[in-house]
């Protein structure tokens, strides 16, 4: 049986001591578990969340060692956040070890307060035996079982079952890594599938260009390419579409804090896990006014979101939108309407959600204190955690053009 996997979360680069302390800890845990580090292949710039995304939605179980660098780091705030959610969904272990300089306060008091460390299993000690010896008791019980990535690698994988072994080699070479402990032992479709997951756009081009005369073969390319792009989007983020999405129609409103429809598109299609080409329905309004009164404005918006849903819909004679949406809400699944937050008031959003209280209205906010304000203000929540200053622009450029470069 294949070993559990531990994720070590750190910022030990340039710090001697905590490199030290985490080739030691790697070294006697490795024994037991499949045990993933990273020291040089994350850097600020990269497809990060992809990577760590992989990473954190696949482990069995993961260790956090805490320094005084740690407590400022944007990956290991990133890394922590969804962690602690996925120890709040399925009970994982997640492992505060607090290093010289760190104790409990200095944690509540910083960025990583809101993600509640379980402080019961953390591990205090100094010296670094004692350190690994109390790791190991913790860790005692962790097996090996079914996560969030293995589920979404498995969808990937099928994929690729027409591929022959020559096809297969070149595509993980391509790739231009390996999962070290964590490559799935003799199955090396999951393999691809778990490598193209941890790239991002950028670096799976060449795989993705190398396997485009088969996938276009069997139809899939599509599929794959949308699976391989979202997978940036984190677990807590498309659970938490889902709640939404899903619950109490009062609260069917979310907001994300980029302008861009793609960005929205994609949290919808990776929170579905259906393929991308029968996954939630999603329909876009614009809604740019001025000198209108708000009973004028609602008037067209609500105009404009019916046209755009009856064409999705594909309406029969006698069918309205609005039984559409009642059957669609019957079987709880989703339907989105995006709308840029510019412009809107909180009368005009009223008045939305009250003509269409089975849609789940989801608000292009950017990064405008205005907007935030304003939906905050009518309980829309934002998703979280928020996108980095420039990720969603470079996200959909690298978007367009590796889908101009593979369809061309």
């Amino acid at each position: 049986m294949s070993k559990p996997r531990i994720f070590i979360s750190h910022s030990a680069r340039n710090d001697d001591e905590t490199m030290t302390l985490l080739d030691s800890v790697s070294a006697a845990l490795a024994d037991d578990f499949a045990v993933h580090v990273d020291k040089d292949h994350l850097k600020a710039g990269d497809d990060w969340r992809h990577t760590l995304n992989t990473w954190i939605g696949g482990c069995d179980a993961a260790v956090l060692l805490l320094s005084p660098k740690a407590l400022k780091s944007d990956f290991v705030a990133y890394e922590i956040s969804i962690l602690a959610f996925r120890a709040k969904l399925s009970g994982i272990k997640v492992i505060p070890v607090f290093l010289k300089g760190v104790d409990e306060e200095a944690v509540r008091s910083g960025r990583l307060e809101p993600a509640n460390l379980p402080a019961t299993q953390g591990v205090k000690e100094e010296d670094t035996q004692k350190i690994i010896a109390r790791l190991k008791e913790v860790l005692a019980e962790v097996v090996r079982s079914k996560t969030p990535v293995d589920e979404q690698a498995a969808y990937l994988e099928t994929y690729f079952a027409p591929f022959l072994n020559a096809l297969l080699t070149d595509c993980l070479r391509d790739t231009g890594f390996d999962l070290g402990s964590w490559e799935p032992p003799g199955n090396p479709r999951l393999s691809l599938a778990v490598r193209m997951m941890t790239l991002g756009l950028r670096r799976a081009e060449a795989p993705l260009r190398r396997m485009r005369a088969v996938l276009n073969r069997e139809k899939t390319m599509d599929a794959v390419f949308e699976l391989v792009a979202t997978s940036w989007v984190d677990l807590r983020a498309a659970a938490r579409l889902c709640e939404l999405a899903t619950g109490e129609n009062e609260r069917r409103a979310l907001a994300v804090n980029a302008s861009q429809q793609l960005i929205a598109r994609t949290y919808v299609l990776r929170a579905a896990r259906l393929p991308a080409e029968d996954s939630w329905r999603v329909v876009e309004v614009n809604g740019v006014f001025g000198g209108q009164t708000v009973a004028e404005i609602v008037a067209e918006l609500k105009g404009r979101i019916e046209a755009a849903l009856a064409q999705v819909f594909n309406l029969k004679p006698g069918r309205t939108v609005h039984d559409a949406l009642a059957s669609y809400d019957r079987r709880s699944e989703p339907v989105f309407v995006l709308l840029p937050a510019e412009g809107m008031s909180c009368e005009v959003v009223s008045g939305l959600r009250g003509a269409f209280r089975t849609v789940t209205f989801f608000f292009l906010a950017g990064n405008d204190a205005a907007n935030r304000s304003l939906l905050s203000g009518m309980s829309v929540e934002y998703l979280a955690p928020e996108l980095s200053k420039g990720f969603a622009d470079a996200f959909c450029n690298q978007y367009e053009d590796t889908k101009d470069y593979l369809w061309t």
